[in-house]
C-alpha cells in the first residue's frame, strides 16, 4: 500500500537545533505508517506544539490510518459482502476493521488538532504559546 506522497520517505522529523532527534518508535514497522508518522510530527513541530512524549500516540495514529487504508483496499477488491457458508451473503470483515481503525484514528487525530473540529478549538498565537477558547498554555 502506497501513501499518496511525491516526497521521498523521511527517516527523521524536521527539527530545530533545540529539539532532539525524533525517531519513530521501533514497534512501528510498516514503512507507509512511518512516513505518515513523520508527516504528523513535522506538522506538530511547525505548529510548535510537538512534545517528545507524543511519539507513541502519533505512531498509533499512523498505524490506524494505514489499517483504515488497507481495509478500504480490501473492500474495494472484495466488495462489502462475501458469500456465507450457508449460501447467503455476509458483511465483509474488512468493514468492521475499517470502522474501528477510523474511530481510533479520528480519536487520536482530534487530540492533536488534525480534525476540523479540533483545529477550531486551537489557534497558534505566537511561538511557544497555544491559545484556545478557554485558556492560554505556554510550552517550554
Amino acid at each position: 500500500m502506497q501513501v499518496a506522497s511525491k516526497k521521498e520517505p523521511q527517516t527523521e522529523a524536521t527539527r530545530s537545533d533545540e529539539m532532539p532527534k525524533i525517531e519513530c518508535p521501533s514497534w512501528l514497522k510498516n514503512e507507509d505508517a512511518k512516513a505518515l508518522f513523520f508527516e504528523y510530527v513535522n506538522q506538530l513541530v511547525e505548529w510548535q506544539i510537538f512534545m517528545p512524549c507524543d511519539v507513541h500516540l502519533l505512531a498509533a495514529m499512523s498505524m490506524h490510518q494505514i489499517h483504515f487504508m488497507q481495509a478500504q483496499e480490501q473492500l474495494t477488491n472484495e466488495g462489502l459482502t462475501q458469500p456465507s457458508g450457508r449460501g447467503g451473503e455476509k458483511k465483509n470483515a474488512a468493514w468492521t476493521i475499517q470502522r474501528q481503525a477510523l474511530d481510533a484514528w479520528l480519536q487520536i487525530a482530534g487530540r492533536f488538532g488534525f480534525t476540523p473540529a479540533s483545529r477550531e478549538k486551537i489557534t497558534i498565537v505566537q511561538k511557544g504559546t497555544v491559545k484556545n477558547r478557554h485558556k492560554t498554555t505556554s510550552f517550554r
